[in-house]
């Protein structure tokens, strides 16, 4: 039979085939559910169908806008957010504020935004330039110690 499906174009391996020896032997008995493949395509659809008919932000305690979201580059050294911003932006009142994980513009009339980061940086090490109707925030990498520290056993 093999043979035949090879001339004819198709697989030398049948599923069907093997899906009844499976059942003669008794080893799809008492699987229930999982001796079908069609729960899981169900579960996947409602999954998939449900994520995509999100709106933006509609679970993630951010507000969604109209805006442009920033910019994350990455180098070797260094994290680089950049922030579209128009011209006319009041800069008297807006603050850049860092964290190791995360980089956030207060003061703006839409509200705040937020920029996470890939990896932690030094917040100390941040730098902010605007050019072009671009606020560029430029930081370093915080280094992993790849070393060990020996930590002393305390008995009770």
């Amino acid at each position: 039979m093999a043979a035949e499906d090879q001339n004819k174009g198709g697989s030398p391996f049948d599923l069907n085939h093997l899906e009844e020896w499976l059942e003669k032997q008794g080893v799809l008995k008492g699987l229930g559910m999982f001796g079908s493949a069609d729960w899981i395509n169900e579960m996947v659809s409602k999954a998939v169908s449900g994520s995509l008919s999100r709106k933006p932000g509609a679970n993630t305690g951010l507000k969604s806008s109209s805006r442009k979201q920033a910019d994350v580059f990455e180098t070797h050294r260094f994290i680089i957010v950049k922030f579209p911003l128009p011209r006319d932006t009041d800069f008297s009142v807006i603050r850049v504020l860092v964290r190791p994980d995360r980089v956030k513009l207060a003061g703006m009339a839409e509200g705040d935004q937020y920029a996470d980061l890939p990896r932690l940086v030094i917040p100390s090490s941040a730098k902010a330039l605007y050019s072009s109707g671009v606020l560029q925030i430029k930081m370093k990498k915080r280094r992993v110690n790849p070393g060990y520290v020996e930590v002393g056993i305390r008995f009770d």
